[in-house]
């Protein structure tokens, strides 16, 4: 009877121990390159690794091809094996922040993949608008009419002062078509964007105030 228990008991304990589940490791890191054309990298517990906490790390390497390499670098780091080399290998790095890759040397282009340690950098601010350019036109009084003759692209501030009330101000082109009123006079504001071509800068009402304004 006390055999029997015994054994029963060790055969508990056998299916308990298998049954436990396995710590996880943070600081093993596992990467593979072959024998295909792929590499990778995972933590311990199988998931694809994309940024780490700085600290000291161990990296074990499964080389499967001796037609590629494992290259792992970045801040503070430089470890690979060999392109001959077939096997494990193991690596003990520290993490810093920072960007880290890790490639295959020999086809670098298509083998590759990478990941942050540490804090990420935050993203650039906004680059800052662009504040239109401000210009100046004229309308009258009488037969005149004053608008630059070139510009370059870009936006602009257009201040047009029209002075006549028997003429306008019509500035048309690629992507604009802007006039004042032939009977009204005052001053008026337009904000337009100026491409490269040419653009039509005239009066409706007065053919000999035409010109071409030139934007590059």
């Amino acid at each position: 009877m006390r055999v029997a228990l015994l054994a029963a008991l060790a055969s508990l304990a056998a299916a308990l121990t298998l049954a436990a589940p396995i710590a996880a490791d943070d600081t093993s890191l596992v990467g593979f390159v072959g024998p295909g054309f792929t590499i990778s990298l995972q933590d311990g517990a199988g998931n694809t690794v994309t940024s780490l906490a700085p600290g000291t790390y161990t990296v074990l390497v499964h080389d499967r091809s001796d037609i590629h390499n494992f290259h792992l670098k970045g801040p503070g780091v430089d470890a690979q094996t060999d392109i001959e080399f077939v096997g494990d290998q193991t690596f003990t790095i520290t993490i810093t922040d920072g960007r880290y890759t890790f490639v295959c040397d020999a086809h670098f282009g298509s083998m590759k993949g990478g990941f942050t340690g540490g804090t990420p950098a935050p993203p650039p601010p906004p680059p800052l608008p662009v504040k239109p350019k401000p210009i100046t036109a004229r309308v009258g009084p009488g037969r005149t009419l004053s608008f630059p003759s070139k510009l370059a692209h870009g936006k602009y501030a257009i201040t047009v002062h029209d002075a006549t009330s028997t003429g306008n101000l019509h500035l048309k082109g690629p992507g604009v078509d802007r006039k004042t009123s032939v009977a009204g006079r005052g001053t008026i504001t337009w904000s337009v964007t100026l491409r490269a071509g040419s653009y039509r800068v005239g009066s409706d009402t007065q053919p000999s105030l035409v010109r071409t304004l030139k934007v590059t």
